[in-house]
């Protein structure tokens, strides 16, 4: 267990999370349970 982390390490460090920025940034006050597509 040290491979593992240790690549995870490297992209949070660029991006942190391409899935945990992604759904924030699209959920809307209105729309919660509308946070997997944008409401385009």
């Amino acid at each position: 267990m040290t491979t593992a982390p240790r690549r995870r390490t490297e992209a949070d460090a660029g991006a942190p999370a391409p899935i945990a920025p992604t759904r924030p940034v699209y959920r809307h006050p209105g729309a919660r349970s509308r946070t997997e597509e944008p409401p385009s």
